[in-house]
């Protein structure tokens, strides 16, 4: 269930890790994130520690996109766009069973990442004006940052210290919208959420259970 050692290296796609870009901010930019409340019991502590965008605001996560538009640029057409972006994208899940090494980063790993794949990179072909981290990373891997640190000891103490806390229940996460976080006056905050788009249901009718039963009921069709 937890694989370390050789298996987080194999994740490692650049020499320094994605999350790195984002430990100092430039002001009044933006991020598309997922965040994930589920994994905030364990990895919040550290986080808080080890993860210099945590005390700023900025929940656990996978990044979508980052750096995104300045936050002088986010406007009505902007948000209405991005709306229909990810409207148009499934809703989907993943897991977080392991954890996972950068040089300098100890992050959870998604698993499977196929949707998570997707999603990042029809978003960054949305908007080819901000590549992700800056144009310093091609194919980003997903991933949810607990703690940088530069001295490889110091992160594996911190990967021990966290396996150590690891439940045998793995964290599950049912990926539902995508947050627009900005970056103002030295603070992470949601500006707004964009839904996925729900999963068709087995019948071919996506409304929930309720809304069918309740035109049965009447006699009604839609």
């Amino acid at each position: 269930m937890r694989e370390t050692g050789a298996a987080r290296g194999k994740r490692t796609r650049t020499a320094a890790g994605p999350s790195k870009q984002g430990t100092s901010p430039a002001r009044g930019t933006s991020a598309l994130v997922i965040e994930v409340p589920q994994a905030e019991e364990l990895v919040g502590p550290f986080r808080q520690r080890y993860d210099p965008v945590a005390p700023l605001g900025m929940p656990a996560h996978v990044t979508v996109l980052f750096p995104f538009v300045d936050v002088e640029g986010i406007r009505e057409e902007l948000l209405a766009d991005l709306w229909e972006h990810f409207s148009k994208i499934p809703r989907f899940t993943f897991t977080l069973p392991r954890l996972g090494q950068f040089p300098d980063v100890l992050f959870l790993a998604p698993e499977p990442t196929a949707s998570l794949d997707h999603l990042i990179e029809v978003t960054c072909e949305r908007y080819p004006a901000y590549p992700p981290y800056g144009g310093a990373v091609e194919e980003p891997d997903p991933h949810l940052t607990i703690a940088h640190a530069e001295d490889p000891a110091e992160l594996e103490r911190i990967c021990a210290e966290v396996e150590a806390l690891m439940s045998e229940e793995i964290i599950k996460v049912e990926v539902c919208e995508v947050s627009l976080m900005t970056h103002e006056e030295g603070k992470w905050r949601r500006r707004q959420a964009f839904p996925l788009a729900q999963a068709p249901h087995p019948t071919g009718d996506a409304r929930p259970d309720d809304d069918r039963e309740d035109d049965e009921a009447s006699g009604t069709s839609r």
